[in-house]
């Protein structure tokens, strides 16, 4: 079965990127939660900002018999989910490097604030803005040492029955500790991107890349 997943993820494109008029717009490279697609995530994260350029990526691992949704790391392997973790990392620099100059901001929920977070740290100067929605840190950051200008924010409901808002919290004090340039937006809500909020961090982006 699992054979028979990979097969059918390899056919599916690994990156979905729209619309091309935007193409010398600043980039937001968007990564979507466990069991989601490119596709599906894009209808809510292009609420941020249709005027950017948006690149969806696709997480590499099959999630459950789903033969759409794919997640970026599996925390029930020996590692924790450690080497996906990496691995998803360095796909999203390459992304990242392809874009030469242009403005870099990233754009992620659930698992993929997780990726966002965990790039953010390794690369801290690599890009300018960074939002996370319902994350945290699974893994512990080493964070260059020096003054970087990235900006980050967490967005995390009170009653996230999937990830905790005391994860959240802790994850922005150990990045902030770390050096980075962070704030934490709670809302009463659950495991979402609340759309009420979506309006005022749209402009938040477009003021980082701009």
């Amino acid at each position: 079965m699992l054979h028979w997943l990979l097969t059918l993820l390899v056919a599916l494109p690994p990156i979905v990127d729209m619309p091309s008029s935007q193409a010398n717009m600043p980039l937001v490279i968007g990564l979507h939660g466990r069991g989601d697609t490119p596709e599906n995530f894009s209808q809510a994260a292009r609420r941020l900002g249709t005027d950017l350029h948006w690149l969806f990526l696709r997480g590499p691992l099959p999630w459950k018999a789903d033969l759409q949704g794919t997640q970026w790391f599996d925390r029930q392997t020996s590692d924790g989910g450690k080497a996906a973790l990496d691995a998803a990392i360095a796909l999203v620099d390459g992304q990242v490097r392809k874009a030469g100059k242009k403005p870099v901001g990233l754009v992620g929920f659930s698992q993929g604030c997780m990726v966002a977070a965990h790039y953010t740290a390794t690369y801290p100067d690599r890009v300018r803005a960074v939002l996370c929605f319902g994350g945290m840190l699974i893994a512990p950051v080493r964070v260059p040492a020096g003054k970087h200008a990235v900006q980050l924010r967490f967005i995390h409901g009170r009653n996230d029955p999937m990830v905790p808002i005391a994860k959240a919290r802790e994850a922005v004090q150990i990045l902030r500790d770390a050096g980075l340039q962070i704030v934490l937006t709670e809302h009463e809500g659950g495991h979402s991107m609340p759309p009420q909020l979506l309006p005022e961090l749209r402009l938040w982006l477009l003021a980082q890349l701009r």
